[in-house]
This record gives C-alpha cells, structure tokens and sequence, in this order.
C-alpha cells in the first residue's frame, strides 16, 4: 500500500490550492513564487503510493487540460522542472527537483492518457516566451 504516507496527509490544504491555481484559467508568470512553493513539499513525492498520487491530481489535470491552451501553464512546469534540474546537476540531491520531475511526470501520464490526440497537440502547440533566463 506504499510507503505509509496519505496523499492527503502530505498534498495539504496549501499543497491543493497551489494544484487549483496551476491548473486554473489564469497564467502564472515565471518570476512568481508560486512556483517554489509548489515544489516546497517535505516528503518526496516518489514515495508515496502512484495510485494515490494519480489520484489526487487527475482532477487538476483535468482542469488544465481544459485552461492550458490560454495559461501554458504546463509548459511554464516544465520550464521550472528544467531549471531545477539544471541547477541541481552536480550538486546535493534537491527535493524540489525530485519532487518537480515527479509531478510534471505524473501530470504528463495522466494528461496523455484523458486527452484526445487534438487537445493533447494544443497542450504541446506553443511554449510561453521563455524568460531571458532561460533563453
């Protein structure tokens, strides 16, 4: 049954708010603090049970399959997923690069498995402009 944690036990009230917003129909800028809040978790997500982690985020995913093609939110996740990969190349081990690579990772399963082919175009069809850091 895993690895003991809950989901919701661990993806709190905040943790919950922060998936609604992602996945809402307003887009979240680069710079935000958002983003390291939602990566802020304590426990690794790969630790707790996939069904219940697929669970709790299916709704979400849904929600930005339907907003994403206006908010290119997801894209701007995996921006964020890029970056603290990057910045933990060769370094300590980062929980919020884990963490980040298992949510966009998660996230892209499910979305992949709800949509029709043509909403799963619109959700890859253009990036955000990427910031000059990322450039």
């Amino acid at each position: 049954m895993g690895s003991g944690y809950s989901t919701a036990t661990v993806i709190g009230v905040q943790q919950q708010q922060l998936l609604q917003r992602l996945a809402g129909a307003e887009p979240i800028p680069h710079a935000a603090p958002f983003w390291d809040q939602l990566f802020s978790l304590p426990t690794p997500l790969a630790s707790l049970d996939p069904a219940d982690v697929e669970i709790t985020l299916a709704p979400h995913c849904r929600q930005l399959l339907a907003h994403n093609p206006l908010t290119r939110n997801f894209q701007s996740l995996v921006l964020h997923v890029c970056g603290l990969l990057e910045a933990a190349r060769g370094g300590a081990p980062s929980l919020a690069a884990a963490n980040a690579l298992h949510l966009a990772g998660v996230m892209l399963k499910l979305i992949s498995e709800m949509a029709a082919p043509s909403t799963l175009v619109a959700v890859f069809d253009s990036g955000p402009d990427p910031p000059a850091a990322a450039k």
